[in-house]
């Protein structure tokens, strides 16, 4: 629950809600000690927060680092959804950065985990997006 209350918090903080970004941390802080006793479980949650905490602050290479970690450890755990969902927000950060080479697996595995979790309106509104984010570029 502390997972998804900080990322839906983490919306309103891109638009520039201290507040609410102060009350993320401390969801943070909590979820930091749980992976702590049990990582294979929260752990790449943990770092899926931070990655979005450090998109909220700018930081784009911590961004990365920290959804790479993520994507790790969500498949080591077995974790479908959330490697799914931290893909895809590292191609949506490469696609932002304009390098779609480097946005392309991200893409690509986010679609195929989508796929094998069910979510299939989930993945119909990933291609269509994408297949908008290239009308729009090109």
């Amino acid at each position: 629950v502390l997972f998804y209350e900080g990322m839906t918090l983490l919306v309103t903080a891109r638009k520039g809600d201290r507040k609410r970004m102060r009350y993320v941390r401390r969801l943070l802080k909590r979820l930091k000690t749980w992976a702590t006793y049990c990582p294979s479980n929260f752990l790449g949650k943990q770092y899926f927060l931070e990655a979005e905490i450090a998109m909220v602050k700018g930081d784009k290479l911590e961004a990365i680092a920290k959804y790479y970690s993520s994507i790790l450890h969500a498949r080591e755990g077995g974790f479908i959804v959330q490697e799914a969902l931290a893909n895809e927000r590292m191609a949506k950060l490469r696609l932002a950065s304009g390098d779609e080479a480097a946005a392309a697996p991200f893409l690509e595995e986010a679609c195929r985990l989508y796929g094998v979790w069910g979510g299939t309106e989930k993945l119909q509104h990933l291609k269509e997006e994408i297949a908008q984010r290239r009308c729009l570029k090109g």
